[in-house]
């Protein structure tokens, strides 16, 4: 959740330059999975169905400033962009041009502000 609060802050600090989306792929550690005490407590998907249920309950504990999307079923988003656990993706004009390493320790806000400062001043 901490990384939802950074990401807030880019959102509001890049808004004006870029449309942000946020696609909820699947719990890295659900309760019934790999799960980490004193983290939200959220059971491994078994539809499409659970995955909207587990974002509106993370969203009423962490509102984010942009749409929330959710993966498919099947996972294809997540399989697609090599995505767990988390993943950070600019894509203009339908071409990935920014694409951070695998969260958590590839997840870097800082990265990716750098990137989207210096788009901000090219444009």
């Amino acid at each position: 959740m901490e990384d939802l609060v950074k990401f807030r802050k880019v959102v509001t600090m890049y808004g004006d330059v870029a449309d942000f989306l946020i696609v909820y792929i699947q719990e890295a550690h659900p309760t019934d999975g790999w799960f980490i005490p004193n983290t939200v407590e959220i059971p491994t998907h078994k539809s499409v169905q659970d995955r909207l249920a587990a974002v509106r309950y993370m969203m009423e504990l962490e509102p984010v400033n942009c749409p929330v999307v959710v993966d498919s079923e099947s996972g294809a988003a997540c399989e697609e962009y090599t995505a767990l656990p988390e993943r950070l993706f600019v894509v203009l004009d339908g071409k990935i041009v920014y694409h951070g390493a695998q969260g958590p320790y590839g997840y870097k806000m800082a990265e990716l502000e750098t990137w989207l400062s210096n788009w901000k001043t090219s444009i």
